[in-house]
């Protein structure tokens, strides 16, 4: 700041009267003090107080990509006018008209919000705070890093983010100034004549002239110098002193005037302390050790309940069951019985659920710490930061308050760090968690509908399924284990990070453990986006032909039947077409199908060949064979399916069932050649046998039957 004093003008005021106002900053103050000087500042300046906390505290802005162009130049400009404010900290303001809220862009601290719908927004560094009629809750949210929130007390009303800053981003032509004053060093033609090396006697003068001290020069300049790194400094006073050893001595009456000790560095032993410990006399108030017993409020903890109620299983391995209140207050819950676990039973642990326990409300920090196996917490509500920390084998289940009526997946119900370093366990959560989610994850499984930034931030193991979406910076050192997410905007891959990982086709396998985590999270928290996803999955159309283009091409002319590509009602209903795939196989298990082994094939004048390399097997529970516009031809798939053929060598059927259970026919296969016509009204009586035969009853419609 004290650079930017000298460019301090203003037409209203002479040279002199501007003089008084400095310094904006001076280093006797602390961060917040100086920071509270610039807000005052920049504010009587007249701009508004949001413009202001932009100017001070910026989103990361320089290398997302999905940034808005406007907005990038907004924060292009200020940046050559002020260097950002970096806290860690979420800061609160007002002027008199609005209260809000931000968050510096490394995102460090908690900031929890929510909004009702008569008109009350509540923050605070934790959810659960104050208490608020589930009912009554219109959004819940986090500050998200360089995010904020404000009251316009003036206007009546809660601005979001988004629609503060696009106030902001347009109010001024950012990006013509940002285009038209800016340069670039980089595209700077190199001078021709390069300015001597000052002689290092004078450099030094010159750094203690302008102020610089040791550490200016080592912390700031020599990082910039050999690295390009952007100097991170303070507002305020930060003493340091290098090679002081941050010395603690117990239990000792007198202390020596030197120390000799043998043990310590070399440079230690004669560590002379003398000047600088002084010893503090003893009265009834102050003694030099254990005067009073320090208070522990440990005997009145939730746990301790926890432990009470789950006695049968501790004892005899006997399911216990109980309901309870919980609140930001109670932390950790959880931590304790599982010490209870772990005496008895080592790392095995108790069966699956054995102990399932019950919470409504707001769970303090840490809810679940290292829930031992045999643990199952259901919590309805919300949580705080470190959600699942070290998890061992437990399950934890959250999912909204029963009197919510918010989305649950627009919303966030868990805090940042949730499931660090968590080894082993399950973890269903119907909301969106902050940020750094599963961050050192080396184990656990877990289903959440959406997650902050940093996500599976060093994970080293474990599975963990996103039904939504990420923020940036996705599996920054990321080493092992699997994440599978759900993209429905096509965003994710600007926003992971591909140091250290690589994007793969789900396999058979992975297909079956993710269908079964997101089955059990639909189960466990009544989540409507899995029960949708898991209404869409896997409805595939396997074409053997390669994909026709969308118009007639010069091989195919008039009056020849146009060979180009069509779509049906039933493809734009969701169904996924392959092309140029070969179904070599169908896969089962005790009698029932599971998958289709398929292999590529590359089509040629005189047939097709098969692309080495290109055979795997995907899931299918169901088949249904479009077989051509001919009579059935018995060699190959119906001899191997062993169907019975009438007298005419079609598939004989009985309400369109074959002689093998599960195995239906239609159109062609059991009436012979025929119109497509029949092959519609086929079709249709077909597929209400089959949900009959798979659902017991079918509420499909018929030529017999209408639902309308």
């Amino acid at each position: 700041m004290r650079s930017k004093e000298a460019l301090f003008e203003s037409e209203h005021f002479t040279k002199e009267e501007m003089e008084i106002l400095l310094p904006i900053c001076e280093a006797k103050n602390s961060d917040s003090a100086n920071l509270d000087a610039m807000v005052e500042l920049l504010f009587l300046t007249g701009r508004s107080t949001p413009h202001v906390m932009t100017m001070l505290i910026p989103e990361a802005w320089q290398d997302n990509k999905l940034m808005d162009q406007q907005k990038k130049a907004y924060y292009k400009f200020h940046a050559s006018l002020m260097e950002p404010w970096d806290g860690p900290a979420a800061v609160c303001f007002a002027d008199g008209r609005m209260v809000g809220a931000t968050l510096d862009r490394n995102g460090l601290r908690p900031g929890r919000y929510c909004l009702t719908s008569d008109d009350r927004l509540i923050v605070s560094s934790e959810a659960g705070a104050v208490s608020v009629d589930p009912s009554k809750i219109i959004k819940k949210g986090r500050l998200e890093p360089g995010k904020m929130i404000v009251a316009d007390l003036h206007e009546g009303r809660f601005r979001d983010d988004f629609d503060l800053k696009s106030e902001l981003m347009n109010q001024s032509p950012y990006h013509e100034w940002i285009k038209k004053s800016r340069s670039k060093l980089r595209l700077m033609p190199v001078p021709e004549n390069l300015p001597k090396a000052i002689p290092a006697a004078q450099t030094r003068k010159l750094q203690q002239t302008f102020g610089f001290t040791t550490e200016d020069l080592r912390i700031i300049l020599k990082p910039m110098v050999e690295q390009g790194k952007e100097p991170v400094g303070s507002m305020g006073e930060q003493m340091e002193v290098p090679g002081l050893l941050h010395l603690v001595l117990f239990g000792m009456p007198d202390f020596p005037g030197s120390l000799g000790w043998s043990g310590l560095p070399k440079r230690l032993q004669s560590l002379k302390l003398k000047k600088i410990i002084k010893r503090i006399p003893e009265s009834d108030e102050n003694g030099i050790y254990n005067k009073r017993k320090q208070q522990h409020p440990l005997k009145e903890v939730l746990d301790r309940r926890l432990i009470e109620s789950a006695k049968s299983s501790l004892e005899k391995g006997e399911v216990s069951m109980g309901r309870f209140k919980i609140s930001s207050t109670d932390r950790s819950v959880g931590a304790m019985l599982s010490n209870e676990i772990s005496k008895r039973y080592r790392g095995i642990g108790l069966p699956d659920a054995t102990i399932r326990f019950n919470f409504r409300g707001s769970a303090g920090q840490s809810f679940g710490a290292f829930a031992a196996p045999g643990i199952k917490f259901a919590l309805q509500g919300e949580a705080n930061d470190y959600f699942g920390k070290g998890l061992s084998g437990g399950q934890l289940i959250v999912f909204p308050d029963r009197d919510s009526t918010f989305i649950p997946h627009e919303h966030s119900i868990i805090g940042n760090v949730a499931l660090y370093g968590a080894t082993k366990g399950e973890v269903y959560v119907n909301g969106i968690a902050g940020e750094r989610f599963a961050v050192r994850n080396s184990g656990a499984m877990a289903v959440v509908e959406g997650v902050g930034d940093h996500g599976c931030e060093y994970m080293t193991g474990g599975r963990v399924v996103i039904l939504g979406g990420t923020g940036k910076n996705f599996a920054a050192g990321m080493s092992g284990g699997i994440a599978y997410i759900y993209d429905a905007v096509s965003h994710f891959e600007s926003l992971c990070n591909m140091e250290m990982v690589a994007f793969e086709e789900i396999d058979f396998e992975d297909s079956r453990l993710l269908k079964q985590l997101i089955t059990n999270h639909m189960k466990f928290t009544g989540s409507s986006r899995a029960e949708k996803i898991l209404a869409d999955w896997s409805i595939t159309q396997i074409e053997l032909l390669a994909q026709p283009p969308n118009e007639r091409s010069a091989e195919n002319p008039w009056p020849e039947w146009p060979m180009v590509l069509r779509t049906s009602s039933s493809h734009e209903e969701g169904a996924d077409r392959k092309w140029a795939i070969l179904t070599k196989e169908f896969v089962g298990e005790a009698g029932k199908l599971t998958g289709l082994k398929l292999v590529d094939i590359k089509w040629g004048k005189k047939g097709f060949t098969e692309i080495k390399g290109s055979e795997r097997v995907i899931p299918c529970q169901l088949a249904l064979i479009a077989a051509g516009f001919l009579h059935p031809q018995k060699e190959g798939m119906i001899d191997q399916l062993g169907v019975e053929l009438d007298e005419r060598g079609n598939v004989k059927t009985t309400d369109y069932a074959t002689s093998v259970e599960g195995v239906y026919a239609a159109g062609d296969m059991r009436r012979g050649q025929s119109l497509v016509v029949w092959a519609i009204s086929e079709g249709r009586e077909a597929a209400r046998a089959v949900d009959k035969y798979l659902q017991g009853a079918t509420y499909l419609e018929s030529k017999e039957v209408s639902l309308v």
